[in-house]
């Protein structure tokens, strides 16, 4: 028995990382029980028609990345694949609407509009509403997404138990004990307190984050990038410094596609985010941070990312990752106080 509600089909020539990070990301909004990436979750001998069927009476949902392959992809002999009546992606959307599931396109990027001259039952998409999921709007397109798919009747997940004020309170009674234990009342007493001054409690200023280098021509060069931070108790928020991005052959594509629909060339580009500060009995603190890249000019969200970091003994050096959903991989960060 499948417990899904949500169903992912994409083509998997040019859409299995950005499926994959969808289903990430919902996963953590709805619960990963909810969530089916077709494939990697059949069970075997399960049919894909069968599994959207066994959640008919919780109303699934089936999402269709559009990717440029989705109707474009072409087999050897140079037909549409989707022309194809065992076409594994026309299998799985024709079932689905025969079950009765209902279905939202996403068109992802280099994906305007759906064609004309579907096969029958996929000539019906053009009548269904459809979504853009773009990797430079990441962020936004993804919150339209919840809502409609909450509009279905598809529920959040209840909030888990607070794992991190659990552990805070298991890791201060064993310190506590090893106080008793090892030191004593006053010894502990003098162990503790120079210890725990020179931990970072406070992020708030300038620094310069050094990003290791990307795994492919996907990532952009982040070697140097000037950052502020400003914490108030437990939130924090931070902004760099304008990004030249003209010498990054990981913008060169986008920044020609930019100046081409916007007329306007595309040069630098700022990270605004906003987060929360962890900041655990005898522990340094430690960010989170829902990163937005944007134009110089700001409110134009290209797309997203998540920082998070842990400062060091002295609070003068934070190490942790950074991931960005267009570039789909996590790297190592290194951030500094100052300029």
């Amino acid at each position: 028995m499948i417990d899904a509600r949500i169903f992912i089909s994409y083509r998997t020539s040019d859409g299995a990382d950005k499926a994959t990070a969808l289903a990430r990301e919902l996963g953590e909004v709805f619960g990963e029980a909810q969530v089916f990436l077709d494939k990697d979750d059949l069970p075997a001998g399960k049919l894909w028609r069968e599994a959207i069927g066994d959640a008919l009476d919780d109303k699934p949902v089936l999402l269709l990345l559009v990717t440029p392959d989705t109707f474009g992809g072409r087999h050897a002999a140079g037909g549409l694949r989707i022309h194809d009546e065992s076409d594994p992606v026309r299998r799985e959307v024709g079932q689905a609407l025969a079950a009765g599931a209902h279905v939202i396109p996403l068109l992802a990027d280099g994906v305007e509009r759906l064609p004309a001259g579907l096969p029958a039952p996929l000539d019906t998409l053009a009548e269904r509403t459809w979504r853009r999921l773009r990797a430079y709007d990441w962020r936004s397109d993804f919150e339209r997404l919840v809502a409609d798919l909450e509009a279905f009747g598809v529920p959040r997940q209840q909030p888990l138990p607070d794992r991190r004020r659990s552990e805070t309170l298991r890791r201060a009674a064993v310190a506590a004990a090893l106080g008793v234990l090892v030191f004593g009342g006053i010894g502990a007493y003098w162990w503790f307190v120079p210890h725990a001054q020179t931990l970072a409690r406070d992020a708030s200023g300038d620094w310069t984050a050094r990003v290791a280098a990307p795994a492919s021509d996907t990532g952009s060069r982040l070697d140097r990038v000037l950052l502020e931070l400003s914490q108030q108790g437990d939130a924090v928020r931070l902004v760099s410094r304008p990004i030249d991005i003209t010498q990054d052959p990981a913008w060169r594509a986008f920044a020609q596609s930019w100046q081409e629909r916007f007329d306007k060339k595309l040069e630098r580009v700022v990270w605004r985010g906003t987060g929360s500060v962890l900041r655990e009995t005898g522990q340094p603190l430690r960010l989170d941070i829902a990163l937005a890249v944007e134009t110089e000019a700001g409110g134009t969200v290209i797309e997203g990312g998540n920082l998070s970091a842990a400062a060091e003994a002295g609070g003068r050096t934070m190490r942790g990752t950074l991931w960005m959903n267009g570039e789909q991989a996590e790297r190592v960060v290194e951030l500094r106080r100052g300029h």
